[in-house]
């Protein structure tokens, strides 16, 4: 589904004569934003697909928070290796430490702009009390699903806003949407992990 963004785009002129001559006077361009219908929002954990198949899916222009507040070109994980322009994903609802976390969320009343790539802000929490936002930045122009990825890793105890999630035998990990042009628009996934093994490793 493409965005629901529209804009109305108006120019007045007035035509007169003068001396004999037709003339136009233009006045400035004003445009408006219409109002969007709400769409109810669809978040979605995802993996790569290492042996085949999955979505191509570009998750390039992530952004993680810091402590401070400021956001980062979120870190790329280095198992296993995708290209962040056309990541292979496909549904996940059980991860291993060290393994990227992709979350994919639909929303199409939050592509505004169709001539730019829009973000929006999930927050990714464990049942260990990690806790860590990142920005999601739109697949295309005018596509109005945003997606990006997670690093993870098993340092303890859990440091939150580090740009990494920290994951443990058996943790539950949530992430969590609120539309913020439409806050009654809520969406969450959920998934398990196992730290029987680490991700890269030869028993994974």
């Amino acid at each position: 589904m493409g965005a629901r963004a529209n804009t109305i785009s108006n120019t007045g002129s007035l035509t007169y004569v003068e001396g004999g001559a037709s003339r136009v006077v233009e006045s400035n361009t004003v445009i408006v934003d219409v109002n969007r219908q709400t769409s109810p929002s669809n978040v979605t954990f995802m993996q790569v697909a290492v042996d085949g198949g999955g979505i191509s899916t570009p998750v390039d222009g992530g952004q993680c928070r810091l402590a401070d507040g400021g956001y980062i070109t979120t870190p790329q994980p280095v198992y296993p290796p995708f290209d962040p322009t056309a990541a292979p994903l496909e549904p996940a609802t059980e991860f291993r430490v060290g393994e990227p976390v992709f979350v994919v969320l639909t929303d199409p009343d939050r592509n505004a702009d169709r001539a730019a790539r829009e973000f929006v802000t999930v927050t990714v929490t464990t049942s260990n009390g990690d806790e860590e936002m990142f920005r999601l930045q739109e697949t295309d122009v005018n596509s109005g699903v945003f997606a990006g990825f997670v690093p993870t890793d098993s340092a303890l105890p859990p440091t939150r806003y580090n740009c990494s999630l920290t994951l443990t035998d058996n943790d539950i990990s949530v992430v969590q949407y609120t539309d913020a042009l439409h806050v009654g628009d809520t969406s969450q996934g959920r998934a398990i992990i196992n730290a029987a093994s680490l991700a890269g490793s030869p028993d994974a």
